[in-house]
């Protein structure tokens, strides 16, 4: 999926959104689409995805909402090098994102469908809370989980502590 974008010269530029949404067959399919960032949650990708869980469990076609990703990365989480691009609103954008973020976790939680997320490789910080989203997670043998906040001085975000919480219960 892109959405073509005008270049200062005039000229019309064709520009990949960082998630991809279709639905066909009643299935709502929502893949992560930015390999080459390893699915790293900016602010496009975060607008994207509040916008297409939102699609997906509204759209009374859907009967089942698949959520996967390109590449050998689920998703990295938050992108650092965007968050740091600049410092004076860092606030601004982390309460933007975290807002973004949420509604779509929101969403698929809440879903009146059941979600499937297929775990291919790392989910680290806001991409291990997406992937806890599901009612069922198939994850490949090689996949990873990881907060990853600790290690960047924040605390866990993006609903993780509760989605740990209700996906994953102690058993005796």
């Amino acid at each position: 999926m892109s959405v073509s974008e005008p270049p200062s010269d005039g000229a019309v530029v064709t520009a990949r959104k960082p998630i991809a949404y279709d639905v066909s067959d009643d299935i709502a399919r929502i893949i992560f689409d930015d390999p080459e960032n390893r699915n790293a949650v900016t602010a496009a990708f975060a607008h994207e995805f509040a916008r297409v869980t939102e699609l997906a469990t509204t759209d009374s076609s859907v009967r089942v909402i698949l959520l996967g990703a390109r590449g050998s990365t689920f998703s990295v989480g938050g992108d650092i090098r965007e968050f740091l691009a600049d410092e004076a609103r860092i606030g601004d954008h982390l309460r933007l994102l975290t807002d973004l973020i949420h509604a779509g976790v929101r969403h698929l939680v809440g879903a009146p469908v059941p979600v499937v997320v297929a775990l291919n490789g790392m989910a680290a910080g806001g991409g291990f809370s997406m992937a806890l989203t599901g009612d069922l997670v198939i994850a490949k043998r090689s996949a990873k989980l990881n907060s990853g906040y600790t290690r960047s001085a924040l605390t866990p975000d993006a609903g993780l502590t509760w989605l740990m919480r209700a996906r994953l219960k102690s058993s005796r």
